[in-house]
């Protein structure tokens, strides 16, 4: 069905091209198309492709509901290929204007730490680094593009108030330890919402859902059931980038002590033990 097609108060697509390509010009960048719903970004190995896009009304409360679904496809020449996938969800007055938002706050919170790994000026300037140590094993430098969280509703003050100065890796260090503990790119996305006394909170580390995580969420945001409809999300990259300061390696082995006597898998090899900090 062509755009001259749809029925009317039916959103038209093309809303969520004209924002993507708007964005992307506005970040300096030359795109072109790839296929019928892709886009080469006009950074060389970054492709990004319209995947699942709806609008539908919200009963009679005059409002829209829409999601867009974006893939990034990396060819990166250190840290290998991969596929992003991420869906952004928002709700609003017009179909249009929803998916166009969506498109915005996908461009904001997860294409721009992408985009930092094929930007020179970008990757020198991460937003911060982290140190893992593991044991058996060696201690890397992990750069972290980027790591703030889009926070949305009326009950936004008391959330953020919550949040304080925990980073997006502090909400989830616990799950954060057994990827930090293999040096390759990894990439998270973290969201919660609150309609009352029903909420949902939820993990990904590339890509696979991880329940540990939305537990460490929900434990560490443990707001009173009358904060109000509120909701955050949050995307980052994780890169590994060298080796750390060694007085800093050390001081965080030192933290994990000595091995305990029993510390053999039943099937071969040693248990391994991993730390991390952030600097």
């Amino acid at each position: 069905m062509t755009p001259e097609e749809l029925p009317p108060g039916a959103p038209d697509f093309r809303a969520v091209d004209n924002a993507l390509l708007q964005g992307l010009r506005e970040r300096g960048l030359n795109p072109t198309p790839h296929g019928d719903k892709g886009w080469e970004t006009g950074l060389t190995g970054l492709r990004l492709e319209r995947g699942e896009t709806m609008a539908v009304a919200l009963g009679d409360t005059g409002r829209v509901f829409g999601h867009v679904e974006v893939l990034a496809s990396l060819d990166h020449p250190t840290y290998g290929t991969h596929l992003v996938q991420d869906l952004v969800s928002l709700d609003g007055e017009t179909g249009d204007a929803v998916l166009a938002e969506c498109i915005r706050v996908y461009l904001s919170l997860t294409f721009d730490p992408i985009r930092a790994l094929f930007d020179a000026a970008l990757f020198a300037a991460p937003a911060r680094q982290l140190v893992s140590v593991v044991d058996p094993g060696e201690a890397t430098l992990w750069n972290v593009y980027t790591e703030w969280l889009e926070v949305r509703g009326p009950g936004q003050s008391l959330l953020i108030e919550c949040i304080g100065e925990r980073s997006m890796l502090g909400l989830v260090g616990g799950t954060l330890i057994q990827y930090v503990a293999e040096p390759k790119l990894h990439w998270f996305k973290l969201y919660g919402e609150s309609y009352g006394p029903k909420r949902q909170f939820g993990c990904l580390f590339d890509g696979r859902e991880e329940k540990s995580g939305a537990r460490e969420m929900e434990a560490a945001l443990n707001l009173p059931v009358d904060a109000g409809i509120w909701s955050y999300r949050g995307f980052a990259i994780l890169v590994p980038h060298g080796t750390p300061d060694p007085a800093v390696a050390e001081d965080l082995r030192a933290q994990l002590g000595p091995a305990p006597a029993r510390s053999w898998w039943p099937f071969g090899g040693q248990k391994r033990r991993v730390i991390w900090q952030s600097i």
